[in-house]
């Protein structure tokens, strides 16, 4: 009776432990997560783990580079230019500045853009550096949440 009581804690602790340190799996499963952008589609397997930050000085154009399990890297930025309307601020894929010719805008409040936010919210800075701010990405999280 006491061993399958201890196997049962040991089972339970196991379990505990596996989903608190696996927060993009439980969001996600092991499949793969699409994004899909005209003409093409970005496929990207969780766990996620953000390894690059930056905001610039036109505005607040906040950059976002992930990182999927496969060591795919993608980037991302929440357009902040002054100039551009605050309603008409895209969301990029592709570069992490609105101005790079590799950026494409993602319709604002679509699937896409929502797939981005679920992978940022589960994606987790596993880096201690000081260039990684986490600041940002809860600004970025918090301005397409609202959306």
């Amino acid at each position: 009776m006491k061993k399958s009581l201890f196997k049962n804690f040991v089972l339970a602790v196991v379990i505990v432990f596996g989903v608190m340190h696996t927060p993009a799996l439980i969001a996600f499963g092991q499949d793969e997560v699409q994004i899909d952008l005209p003409g093409k589609t970005i496929k990207l397997y969780p766990p996620f783990e953000i390894v690059q930050t930056m905001m610039y000085k036109d505005g607040g154009t906040v950059g976002i580079v992930v990182e999927d399990s496969r060591g795919v890297s993608v980037p991302f930025c929440l357009d902040g230019r002054i100039k551009v309307p605050a309603d008409s601020r895209h969301l990029y894929i592709g570069a992490t500045h609105p101005g790079n010719s590799k950026a494409e805008e993602v319709p604002i409040g679509g699937k896409a853009e929502k797939t981005v936010l679920k992978i940022l919210k589960s994606a987790e800075i596993k880096s201690s550096s000081p260039y990684l701010r986490k600041d940002l990405v809860t600004n970025m999280t918090g301005k397409l949440q609202s959306r």
